[in-house]
């Protein structure tokens, strides 16, 4: 066989492996990696070249290693370590803990997620609610109805309210504060039953952490992780945990669970700021048979941040097992800190100056002309239109519609349903915001059961505490309000066919006179 036929046919091979079952889903998933990196040209070109150096230096490990196997003697070829019984029984446990992973028998990787919302998630009728700044699962609906109409337990111990920045009452309470170390099984009931408390409307959640008697007689557990988020500024994140159990006896035994971690992350935000507004005018909130497709946005806001959670935790429990008492002892304690900075940018319309409109006398027709295309001349009271006093209310009652005449605010070229969208204040702000959460959850419980015969006593003397605040924060605002200028006319908002990605446009005309609203004249406030 010639090298230049053996080049094709290994071409040849190669093309129908990459369209193999195995193969081919790897393949669209660095595709995707690659295409992520669209807008930066070098990291594009950096990862390709990486991964195709990865690739060759793979396989001619692998080539390597044949050709010295089989100059020792060893008749192998290639798939050679499919022939090994050792290695097919380790794919076949390894194949078994994906399967197990992907059912949510486990999770890996929630160390530096988060507990508790992240793995409930998977229960039929349960939600997590996410932290849109972090990613984590910071609190669960049940059946659709609202996380504050839960009830939270931890070892049987009622979890009250958490508080708010303003210290209103909240009844949620955020897993998130919670590290998976310190957590044996999470219950969730989601039906309101004789034995639970009335105002567990949603369902609710009890947290159990382990004790001795769930582990072997002597047990340890020693684990540390770390990541790094290779975009941006390639941010850090670090979990170190351990945990003892030991039984003295098969009466007593203790337990103990410390952790600490530290997760920072990014975030892009892009959002919608006033609510979405009809094309054309509309007489109030209530009015119905708009096709929502064709609304326009009020304003938008652009946000590029970065956050950093911190994680501290300590579970200790003590316990007796006897043949008619068992008694326990149990405490947790769980804080959690995070800080919070972003760049936003605020794009928005309003009515502040420039939009007093002229209202028509029956505000349900429609076909008038656009007050631009009625002028017919000028004088003292500015423009004169070719509106009749039967069309526009004439406010000073000289029976010619003029400026004069204006008196609404409005986003819409006339008070009325002729009146089409036509906004003559754009605001642009520039925000510098952060903020530092805190909070925490505590519990105490000294309990114990007891049998008599037929009989069983529970009892338990408990206490609980939690706590969700905003230390502190600030935000620094650069504001330019401007109206009457030429962007305008030159503003647009598309959204290439998906109303989940709206994006604003300005065109030269629009550009230009940004530029000349914010360079001039910009006032600086901050607020603490």
């Amino acid at each position: 066989m010639t090298s230049l036929r053996a080049l094709l046919l290994a071409f040849l091979g190669g093309a129908i492996l990459n369209l193999m079952p195995c193969v081919f889903p790897i393949l669209a998933m660095k595709a995707a990696a690659l295409a992520a990196s669209a807008h930066q040209p070098r990291e594009a070109r950096r990862d390709g070249l990486l991964f195709l150096a990865g690739v060759l230096a793979t396989f001619l490990v692998l080539a390597g290693v044949l050709l010295t196997l089989r100059a020792g003697g060893e008749a192998v070829g290639w798939g050679f370590q499919l022939q090994s019984p050792a290695v097919i029984a380790g794919l076949a446990l390894l194949m078994l803990a994906v399967g197990l992973n992907l059912s949510g028998v486990f999770h890996v990787g929630a160390g530096l997620q988060g507990a508790g919302a992240g793995p409930l998630s998977r229960l039929p009728g349960v939600n997590a609610v996410r932290n849109h700044t972090t990613g984590e699962g910071d609190r669960i609906t049940i059946r659709g109805l609202s996380t504050e109409l839960n009830n939270y337990t931890m070892n049987g111990v009622r979890i009250g309210g958490t508080g708010s920045p303003d210290d209103s009452f909240y009844r949620g309470v955020r897993l998130s504060f919670l590290p998976p170390e310190g957590i044996d099984s999470i219950t969730v009931v989601k039906s309101l039953t004789p034995d639970r408390d009335g105002d567990a409307l949603g369902g609710s959640i009890d947290i159990r952490t382990p004790t001795a008697f769930d582990h072997k007689p002597t047990y340890g557990v020693l684990s540390a992780s770390a990541g790094l988020l290779d975009k941006f500024d390639d941010k850090t994140s670090g979990e170190v945990s351990g945990s003892f159990g030991r039984q003295f006896n098969d009466h007593w035994g203790v337990f103990v669970t410390a952790s600490w971690s530290r997760r920072k992350s990014q975030f892009e935000q892009n959002g919608v700021d006033g609510d979405n507004q009809p094309p054309v005018w509309y007489e109030d909130s209530e009015s119905l048979g708009w096709d929502t497709d064709t609304f326009v946005l009020r304003g938008m806001d652009l946000a590029f941040g970065e956050t950093e959670v911190e994680r501290k935790g300590l579970n200790a429990s003590l316990d007796y097992r006897g043949d008619h008492h068992d008694f326990h002892f149990r405490g947790q304690f769980n804080e959690y800190t995070q800080d919070e900075f972003d760049n936003r940018l605020n794009f928005r319309n309003d009515t502040s100056k420039n939009s007093t409109r002229l209202t028509q006398v029956d505000k349900t027709a429609t076909g008038l002309a656009n007050p631009d295309d009625a002028i017919i001349g000028s004088g003292a009271k500015g423009n004169i239109y070719s509106y009749t006093t039967a069309q526009i209310v004439d406010r000073d009652g000289d029976g010619v519609i003029t400026d004069a005449d204006r008196s609404s605010k409005s986003y819409y070229t006339l008070n009325g349903a002729s009146g089409t969208w036509d906004p003559q204040g754009f605001r642009l702000r520039r925000f510098w915001e952060g903020s530092r959460e805190t909070g925490s959850l505590m519990s105490l419980n000294l309990g114990g059961v007891s049998r008599y015969g037929d009989f069983k006593l529970d009892y338990d003397l408990s206490y609980a505490k939690s706590e969700d605040n905003i230390d502190d924060s600030y935000d620094m605002e650069f504001r330019s309000d401007k109206y009457g200028w030429l962007g305008n006319k030159g503003v647009d908002i598309v959204n290439f066919g998906d109303s989940r990605f709206p994006k604003w446009v300005l065109n030269d005309a629009g550009m230009a006179a940004v530029m000349a609203a914010v360079l001039p004249s910009s006032s600086c406030s901050l607020k603490p």
